[in-house]
């Protein structure tokens, strides 16, 4: 990650691991761009040590999060072979889903202790992602819509520069 231009590619069943990022609390935000490669059951981009605490892909084309207990389903249907920027933003008391910028979904939900991280797959499980994953970008407050919006707005590729673009 931090190389312009390049992203990991993962096959479903790869991952990269790592500890709990210093300073991450659960008042957080996570952000990545993700681009899956098919349309299969659950597929995990990031997890931090299970207990509905990760953003993946369900069914193929909708984000999931989760908090505690409660899961928070995205309203937009993403498509395959596409990059998108998704965002996870949690108050301690509410998570909100952010694609591309805009606000999709919120619940209401208690905090959570973010444990280690895992990169393209589920912790507790096998269930890892067909795609690509960059840009990861882990704040130990809660990004505010307008800043969500000048994230993506800063990191997105340019219109012309995305004319066979691969990775």
């Amino acid at each position: 990650f931090g190389d312009a231009g390049k992203s990991y590619s993962f096959d479903g069943g790869s991952d990269i691991k790592g500890p709990k990022p210093n300073g991450f609390t659960p008042i957080n935000t996570v952000s990545c761009w993700v681009k899956v490669g098919k349309e299969t059951g659950n597929q995990y981009v990031v997890d931090f040590g299970g207990n509905n605490n990760w953003i993946e892909i369900v069914g193929g084309n909708h984000v999931r999060t989760g908090g505690t207990s409660k899961n928070l389903d995205s309203k937009k249907s993403l498509q395959t072979n596409q990059w998108y920027h998704i965002t996870k933003t949690s108050t301690g008391s509410k998570i909100t889903l952010f694609i591309n910028g805009e606000s999709d979904s919120s619940v209401d939900s208690g905090s959570f202790d973010p444990g280690a991280i895992t990169i393209g797959e589920f912790s507790l499980s096998g269930w890892g992602i067909n795609g690509s994953i960059d840009d990861i970008r882990i704040y130990n407050r809660a990004l505010s819509e307008a800043e969500v919006a000048a994230l993506y707005e800063l990191e997105k590729p340019e219109t012309t520069l995305t004319i066979g673009l691969v990775a």
